[in-house]
């Protein structure tokens, strides 16, 4: 094709005083379209990336995708057929459009969700999923990634409100416990506990994620069973055949990955495509056991939370040392739950290590077998062959996905621990603050830095190190593997807990409450008036390491350089800038 519209432009350069070599018919034919293609010396100047993508693009608007008897098929998207779905529509009924494979619904159920999409001009993503996989862990994945934001803000509002109304009207709600002795002998500080707070910030949290994604309406995504047609045969026919339409109207490709992604020859289709006509447009990865961690860590911290504030006011006038054994015990059901999130995520992390490693178009399932030559030819004319397709996800895609996975040092992105840790954490710093509504400035202001930093950070990290432990653990078989497996995770657990209460607490905590108070100082010889202030400054020295380590485990780091190699057949034909994000 180089060769031809090359010639074609020297042609109408010198006028066509040079005559082209003499070709057979069927070359001439073939040749016909290019050689009429006027000569764009610019061309020339372009990058081989933006020279790929032109290429691609051409090669795209005559691709027959799925049926061979098309001629309509391409780039362009008929009106008729231009459809997207709203999140809300997406979300609807708690993801029940990826309950079931289309084809083993009746026919009004196939009318009803072709009737959630509406006409659009763009598409803000293009939802590329495998029926194989499960429909809650794909309407998790969604969820947390779109409705997080708004369920840590819902959880801030209602935990405030509760303790603005506390602050001022304590006796208005019962069960409002006095303890005056929670840390005796150390030094005596009166507290005001009581339960709403933390019940008023979790229940709005879980209202947002069931009623928030009502709100999602302007942005428009593509879902196959929603935007094609799935009653009418030749308008499904048609929504197939366009699929390459859709894709090039999307901005980013949302990857719901699973094990069985991979497998499967139209996923691969819808990846081979994007990447071919958007080679710079982000290609967004949600592996669908990461949002089963992120619930699972979601759970067990409201499970420790929850035990932690029903038992406190009936164990903590007991002194310290009770303090401590609950703090502790309730630590360590997160950590230890934390640390099988992470076993839990690091088994799908190998198998996709795994998977791209012997990855090969050609072994992969089609729904519709007669689909798959068709589909097999249209990878070969995008990417020169199948081999070279089957080289590139080898190389650049595994190279790019994995970077994505691992651009911290901790095992996820921190995005993860706010939906699983910070999230259901908040209701319990309003729980804790709470504690001291009535103590002195300097005793509010040190243990409120603490809190922050427990929310923000401290759990974090240490939830961030469990997922890490637990993930390097073997598979369990067998009942002695099951019970060595729980036994591990529960050493993890007490591990976390360890550093957690008698470390961090201790220092950050305990420390910065005892000096604040006036009896504590006198016993150290210091002066009452200064006592505020060097509980604040040990406050701030005591957290700030904290800080600092949670910052730099889950820090983005720069992605490292593509390899290069001067093999042209190991060359990446979608050019030097694609995008991946774990997300």
């Amino acid at each position: 094709r180089s060769t031809a519209s090359l010639g074609g432009g020297i042609r109408a350069i010198t006028g066509g005083t040079r005559r082209a070599p003499k070709l057979c018919h069927s070359a001439r034919s073939a040749l016909a379209p290019m050689q009429s293609t006027p000569f764009r010396p610019e061309f020339l100047r372009k990058s081989s990336a933006e020279r790929n993508a032109d290429s691609w693009r051409q090669s795209l608007r005559s691709l027959d995708v799925g049926f061979r008897a098309s001629t309509d098929t391409g780039l362009a998207l008929p009106t008729d057929i231009r459809r997207g779905a709203t999140l809300a529509a997406v979300l609807l009924r708690f993801g029940s459009a990826f309950r079931h494979h289309p084809e083993r619904l009746d026919a009004a159920d196939k009318a009803a969700l072709y009737a959630r999409s509406r006409p659009v001009e763009r598409l803000d993503a293009f939802v590329s999923h495998s029926w194989s996989s499960p429909g809650y862990q794909k309407y998790l994945s969604l969820l947390f990634a779109e409705v997080s934001r708004i369920s840590l803000a819902a959880a801030a509002a209602g935990g405030f409100a509760v303790y603005l109304l506390q602050h001022r009207r304590q006796e208005l709600l019962p069960g409002n416990f006095v303890v005056e002795a929670a840390f005796s002998p150390l030094f005596l500080l009166p507290q005001v506990t009581s339960p709403y707070e933390f019940l008023a910030a979790n229940l709005l949290a879980l209202l947002s994620f069931a009623a928030a994604p009502a709100l999602l309406t302007r942005r428009c995504y593509f879902v196959d069973c929603l935007c094609i047609h799935q009653t009418d045969h030749d308008l499904k026919l048609r929504g197939i055949r366009h699929l390459g339409g859709f894709l090039s109207r999307s901005s980013k490709l949302v990857v719901l990955w699973d094990e069985s992604y991979f497998r499967r020859l139209w996923c691969i289709y819808e990846i081979a495509v994007f990447k071919a006509v958007h080679p710079e447009a982000p290609v967004q990865l949600h592996p669908l056991r990461l949002s089963v961690a992120t619930a699972l860590l979601a759970s067990f911290f409201v499970l420790g939370a929850g035990l932690y504030v029903g038992i406190y006011p009936y164990v903590a006038p007991f002194g310290i040392g009770t303090f401590y054994a609950a703090s502790f015990s309730c630590s360590a059901v997160v950590f230890g739950g934390s640390a099988v999130a992470g076993h839990d995520f690091a088994r799908q992390r190998s198998a996709l290590v795994e998977h791209l490693s012997a990855f090969d178009a050609r072994s992969a399932r089609c729904y519709c077998e007669a689909d798959r030559a068709e589909i097999v030819v249209a990878i070969e004319r995008m990417y020169g062959g199948i081999d070279s397709f089957n080289r590139m996800v080898r190389g650049k895609i595994m190279r790019e996905v994995l970077s994505s996975l691992s651009r911290q040092r901790g095992l996820v992105p921190y995005r993860v621990m706010a939906t699983g840790v910070v999230l259901p954490g908040i209701g319990f710093f309003f729980f804790a603050v709470s504690w001291f509504r009535h103590a002195s400035l300097a005793t509010q202001l040190a243990f409120g830095m603490y809190m922050v930093t427990f929310v923000a950070c401290a759990m974090p990290l240490l939830a961030g190190w469990s997922l890490e432990q637990g993930s390097r653990l073997p598979p369990c078989d067998g009942p002695a593997g099951l019970r060595r497996f729980w036994r591990s995770h529960l050493s993890i657990g007490l591990q976390s807990a360890s550093l957690f209460i008698f470390g961090h607490a201790s220092a950050a905590f305990i420390l910065p409450l005892a000096v604040a108070n006036t009896a504590a100082v006198e016993r150290v010889g210091l002066p009452a008036s200064v006592g505020g202030a060097v509980s604040l400054l040990l406050a701030a020295a005591t957290n700030a390491p904290l800080v600092h380590a949670c910052v730099e485990m889950y820090r983005s780091r720069p992605a490292p350089p593509p390899e290069r190699t001067s093999a042209p057949d190991e060359r990446d034909s979608v050019g030097e800038a694609s995008v991946w994000k774990c997300d």
